[in-house]
């Protein structure tokens, strides 16, 4: 009986199992579940978060707060910015290093500073508990000096907050958009903006608190000062995209000029007004010549002055910049007549029919500025006939829509307009230490715009390259965007500095305004504007601001002579060392070369303008004494400026030769004279050495080049500008020979 209980137990055992069996053939979910083997410790959630201590030594790392680094670095103000957290095997290498921890060696030494950190280390795999932030105070201090405690979108309810730099911030910029959850006594509105969301608006930032737009939507302009989007004005919205079918196709700007002509009344009355300007100069023609070292007033500049203005007015190419030089015009002929009023001359020097003619242009001026305020200066003209009835069409006077008064041939009328008098004596400089501060200002600034033009853009064939001023609408997609590019606004700041009064500073200031102006829109117009476009523009609202700034500086300043050189040293030879009228590798390297020794220069005549006018014989000398001050390098700068304005390569060559005999010869003077510790001569001593090296190794280079590119160069170059450096006047005028 026992040996059968056996048995009958293993086949009940086995038919328990049988369901079984026949389950993991039904259902083969159920066998590859059972088939998982779990690990044999597998800890669960519970036992991951128990508290435990790691003994491995080289694990062990220390987290400090910048409120405790400050402690032991000895600084009294928390640097609530930084957070340490390092492992103990990479202090050493973190105090010998890291700045942070340099500061710390400093205050403590290294057995106190690696002391120290180990102290705060620690193996807990626990993070310390942080304590809850509760009022605005604890929210300023987890945030950077610069940063605002703001409230996060959507969490308004809740107690949590981000700390944002709202002078740069795109969606809270001035301000906070959302308010921090905290208590506040007298809580002050916010007056955030949300660039991105401005009406309008395709792609702006912030700037100093301040939105600044790039781009706006159809049928929407920049402001003025690019801080909102504003309507296109009606007309051009026709002109551009409505009425005119030619305009479907190509939507370029400078395509309007050939739809928009002059209003004629403004053209009689420009006309008159130089027929005016015209007596005048008649009239100034017949006042006897005075000796200018004694005059008072130079009839002659005043005059040209005006000429010069009224030229600009009749050659205007935008409809903003009439409005612009007409204003200019009124200005010019207010400072004629106040310094006739000054001088106290107008009976002595007969010079009543001049105070005349300047009394009937200035009536004209005024009559037409008035004229201005109810009339438009360019019309509208579609090529396909009328436009539909009941469209009024006015462009206004301030856009910058092309346009050709067609007065050219009107300005046949004044003898020489375009010959420069020659230099006149003046009484002295007008250039106050406030002007001289704006105008290098202005000149660093378009220098830096030529640097980007040339490291950004490809020295190919643009529009641009022959120094013409580009229109409001110039296009620069057309033409490519090359090197020369800022070349216009380079030569109108050269110009500037080089004008010798008053009345001839506002003409070109008004120039550079507008020819930067233009480049503007030019790039300001293009689709999808590259990083390098919109770096451009940048500079060019810069270039613009500030040269509105001098422009106003300026319009306060009282005297009739104004000198900007002298203030600018060795910066106007890198001006001038940029523009040249022919391209080419050989030429722009000769330019620079020649404008790299004017440079020099005037570099060293800054050194000797303070040593005394005649500097003492010094005893067991053999010199007797040497000349001072500019005189010094008398001989030498008299030899550059002969350079700089050579026509040739044989005067070239000659030229470099006279540098050299001449920086030598006042080397050794130098040298003999025993004196150049003395005075302090041995930057001027050291200058010369360089001087003469360059000269030499640009005489090489135009040796050997000469019957290259280079020889075909200078000849292409004497012909368009008269001598191989272009503007080699203005740096003569600097050197002041």
């Amino acid at each position: 009986m026992r040996l059968l209980a056996v048995p009958l137990l293993f086949s009940s055992v086995a038919v328990l199992l049988l369901p079984h069996v026949a389950a993991f053939a039904q259902f083969p979910r159920i066998k590859a579940k059972l088939a998982i083997k779990k690990p044999l410790l597998q800890p669960d959630a519970h036992s991951g978060r128990q508290f435990r201590h790691r003994r491995d030594l080289t694990d062990n790392c220390v987290s400090t707060s910048g409120t405790k680094f400050s402690l032991l670095t000895g600084i009294k103000i928390p640097l609530v910015g930084i957070n340490i957290c390092l492992c103990s095997r990479d202090i050493d290498v973190w105090l010998a290093t890291d700045e942070n921890g340099k500061k710390l060696v400093a205050n403590l030494g290294i057995v106190l500073a690696r002391a120290a950190l180990v102290n705060f280390a620690h193996g807990s795999a626990v993070p310390v508990h942080q304590p809850p932030v509760t009022n605005l105070i604890q929210a300023k201090l987890s945030c950077n000096i610069n940063e605002s405690v703001c409230g996060i979108p959507g969490r308004e309810d809740t107690q949590e907050y981000e700390c944002v730099d709202t002078s740069v911030a795109l969606e809270s910029c001035g301000g906070c958009m959302i308010p921090h959850p905290f208590y506040e006594p007298h809580r002050v509105t916010s007056t955030a903006v949300d660039c991105g969301r401005l009406p309008g608006v395709l792609s702006a930032s912030c700037h100093n608190s301040q939105c600044i737009i790039s781009r706006c939507k159809k049928g929407l302009q920049l402001s003025s000062n690019n801080t909102e989007c504003v309507p296109v004005s009606k007309t051009e919205r026709i002109l551009m995209d409505g009425i005119l079918p030619l305009f479907a196709l190509n939507h370029k700007r400078q395509d309007i000029v050939a739809n928009v002509i002059p209003n004629s009344d403004l053209v009689s009355q420009i006309r008159d007004i130089v027929t005016v300007i015209v007596s005048l100069e008649t009239a100034a023609e017949s006042v006897p010549p005075r000796d200018n070292s004694t005059a008072t007033i130079n009839i002659p500049e005043l005059v040209q002055s005006t000429i010069d203005a009224v030229t600009n007015l009749a050659k205007s190419n935008t409809v903003a910049a009439v409005s612009s030089n007409i204003q200019t015009l009124l200005e010019v002929l207010a400072s004629f007549k106040t310094s006739l009023g000054t001088c106290g001359c107008v009976g002595e020097l007969g010079l009543d029919d001049i105070l005349g003619e300047l009394s009937a242009a200035t009536e004209l001026v005024e009559k037409l500025l008035t004229w201005l305020d109810a009339n438009s200066i360019a019309i509208p003209k579609s090529p396909y006939g009328a436009f539909p009835e009941g469209t009024t069409i006015s462009i206004p006077n301030a856009s910058d829509i092309p346009i050709n008064l067609g007065l050219s041939s009107i300005l046949d009328f004044f003898r020489d307009s375009e010959v420069a008098l020659p230099p006149t004596s003046v009484d002295g400089d007008a250039t106050d230490f406030s002007v001289a501060e704006r105008v290098t200002s202005l000149t660093k600034a378009v220098l830096g715009l030529k640097s980007t033009a040339s490291s950004h853009f490809s020295s190919s064939a643009s529009a641009f390259s022959h120094g013409g001023t580009p229109s409001a609408g110039s296009d620069v997609v057309g033409s490519g965007l090359n090197h020369t590019l800022a070349d216009p606004i380079v030569q109108a700041t050269i110009d500037l500095v080089a004008s010798s009064d008053m009345l001839k500073a506002l003409s070109n200031i008004n120039t550079l305004i507008n020819t930067n102006s233009g480049l503007v829109n030019a790039l300001g117009a293009l689709p999808n504007p590259s990083p390098s476009i919109t770096e451009l523009l940048e500079i060019l609202d810069t270039v613009g601001v500030l040269a509105l700034d001098l422009r106003n500086k300026l319009y306060a300043t009282k005297a009739p002579l104004i000198n900007m050189l002298p203030g600018l040293g060795p910066d106007i030879a890198d001006l001038v060392g940029n523009l040249t009228s022919v391209q080419g590798p050989a030429i722009e390297s000769l330019q620079s070369r020649l404008s790299a020794l004017a440079k020099l220069i005037l570099s060293l005549q800054s050194h000797t303008s303070s040593l005394k006018t005649l500097m003492p014989s010094i005893p067991s000398t053999p010199s007797p004494g040497l000349p001072g001050g500019p005189n010094l390098l008398r001989g030498v700068v008299r030899e550059v400026g002969a350079l700089l304005g050579a026509q040739g390569v044989v005067e070239l060559l000659s030229g470099l030769e006279a540098v050299v005999r001449a920086s030598v010869m006042l080397e050794r003077t130098l040298r003999g004279c025993r004196c150049v510790e003395v005075l302090a001569l041995q930057g001027v001593l050291k200058g010369l050495e360089e001087l003469k090296a360059r000269a030499l190794e640009l005489e090489g280079f135009v040796s050997a080049e000469q019957h290259k590119e280079l020889g075909v160069a200078i000849k292409a170059v004497s012909v368009a500008q008269g001598s191989v450096l272009r503007n080699a006047e203005v740096l003569v005028k600097a050197l002041a020979l």
